[in-house]
């Protein structure tokens, strides 16, 4: 199948990865399939440059969340590469590995110990794919919610709603908690980490803010403070906190620095918008464009 034939993909659009590999007929034809994905496509020739790519990347906090590499990438390669991304807890990247038919039995054994997911040459589209899926953290369940909430998004958007801003630096998470408000007609804005959502905040007004409580630069909890200073005694904007802590302590935690309530994931559609009917008030004012 031709990358042109190909349609965004609701799961992985805007998930970052490199492709490693020598072939350069190879490289470009699976950048294709995923730029035609929507996802951000990188390559590297070797296993050196690779790695070069997945550090400069991580120190300027923008790490890869996948890495393509294919096993005969000529040394060290594919297998000294995937070992070294394994091994820095720093690069936070997953990996998928090309193999060919000689290769195959190692590394499913890998793929069993280290949780790596391997794909057979010659490459399927639906198979790499479903393979770059499960790289990025999303289960079944998720690809499913997405699907299906959402074509409803568009529809369903309306002037009607408040303005929220969303700050999660997980894009599968992005995608499908924007999907479920803009399907209830909020108007979402997102950032992707605590810095950029204390600019925002300080730019304009939100009816609500949705703060994931882990991210770079600033975490939840320091935005939610960084917030709560700029704003001063004239107001107070609902900031429903997003943790992935279901412990009392957890709980405790997200209203003793500042926020107003509190959701752990994975968040249901449900929830979610419940606990944001709740926080955003009538809005008896025009917006500011």
């Amino acid at each position: 199948m031709r990358a042109s034939q190909l349609s965004p993909d609701v799961v992985l659009d805007g998930i970052t990865a490199l492709i490693v590999g020598d072939s350069t007929t190879q490289r470009s034809a699976l950048a294709g399939y995923l730029t035609a994905w929507g996802m951000a496509v990188s390559t590297a020739d070797s296993g050196p440059a690779a790695l070069v790519t997945l550090r400069t990347a991580a120190d300027q906090g923008r790490p890869f969340a996948v890495a393509l590499i294919d096993m005969s990438t000529p040394g060290p390669g594919g297998a000294e590469l995937q070992g070294a991304v394994a091994d820095d807890a720093v690069l936070g990247t997953r990996v998928v590995l090309l193999t060919g038919s000689a290769q195959q039995c190692d590394q499913d054994r890998r793929a069993d110990v280290e949780g790596v997911t391997v794909v057979s040459k010659p490459v399927h589209v639906e198979q790499l794919r479903a393979a770059l899926r499960i790289a990025s953290g999303t289960s079944a369940a998720d690809v499913g919610l997405a699907a299906m909430v959402a074509p409803t998004a568009v529809l369903a958007s309306g002037p009607h709603g408040g303005r929220l801003l969303l700050a999660e630096d997980n894009a599968i998470n992005r995608k499908v908690a924007v999907a479920m408000l803009s399907s209830a007609g909020y108007h979402v804005d997102t950032v992707f980490d605590g810095a950029a959502a204390v600019q925002a905040v300080a730019a304009r007004h939100y009816d609500a803010i949705l703060m994931d409580c882990q991210m770079p630069e600033l975490n939840g909890y320091e935005a939610t403070a960084a917030i709560r200073a700029q704003e001063g005694s004239g107001r107070r904007t609902p900031i429903i906190a997003l943790t992935a802590g279901a412990r009392l302590e957890d709980q405790e935690r997200c209203l003793a620095e500042g926020m107003d309530s509190y959701l752990a994931k994975p968040v249901s559609k449900d929830a979610l918008l419940a606990l944001v009917a709740r926080s955003v008030k009538p809005r008896q004012h025009v917006e500011a464009c």
